[in-house]
């Protein structure tokens, strides 16, 4: 009796050992995906300052006058827009719209990566976001069973148009960084919802 007790005992500790490690393991990817989210928004920040610094004053006032932040390509991925969208949406959903984000810009940071950042080497940003890619790919797999289910969350990004790059003027190339930061912004309120709501105790104030 007291050997069927015990053996009860051990189930019941490694039942809940079982239960507890894949939270653990969320709250450690979680925690690495922010942190490596913050270093990757500043970047966008100090590549911004680096290119504004490289323009003549004229350039700078006609880009402040003129500049809206509109037709980003990567508008066609459907994100949450406000915090109301944003508390309704699963953790699924904003994990989903965080990975087709960073892989929409995989390709075109390599257009301004190390091109007019004097604070980064070339390809910096572009190897943190395939990083960061591979990171919420993890991630979400502790969320979804199944290959084709992932595969299903993780569907082909925004296409990108080339013509961002090609044409070369100052507003075009200051366009595509502004979008860029708006959307490594994004990513960052997003992920930081996600940790909240798998693991609350970690953001409380």
């Amino acid at each position: 009796m007291a050997k069927v007790c015990l053996l009860l005992l051990a189930l019941l500790v490694l039942g809940s050992l079982s239960h507890v490690e894949p939270s653990e393991n969320q709250r450690r990817l979680f925690g690495h995906a922010a942190d490596r989210m913050k270093v990757l928004h500043r970047m966008a920040v100090n590549m911004i300052s680096d290119f504004e610094n490289s323009l003549d004053f004229d350039d700078r006032v006609e880009l402040s006058n003129n500049f809206l932040l509109s037709n980003c390509f990567s508008d066609s991925i459907q994100a949450p827009s406000n915090r109301e969208e944003i508390q309704k949406s699963t953790v699924l959903k904003v994990l989903r719209v965080s990975y087709q984000l960073l892989v929409s810009w995989e390709y075109p940071s390599q257009a301004f990566s190390g091109t007019f950042t004097n604070s980064l080497k070339p390809n910096a940003i572009t190897e943190r976001l395939t990083d960061l890619k591979m990171g919420l790919r993890i991630i979400i797999m502790e969320h979804v069973t199944g290959q084709s289910a992932v595969e299903e969350y993780l569907s082909a990004p925004a296409v990108f148009d080339e013509s961002f790059v090609s044409d070369g003027t100052p507003g075009k190339i200051y366009s595509l960084m502004a979008c860029f930061r708006r959307d490594i912004h994004r990513v960052e309120t997003f992920l930081r919802v996600a940790h909240c709501r798998v693991s609350p105790k970690d953001c409380l104030p």
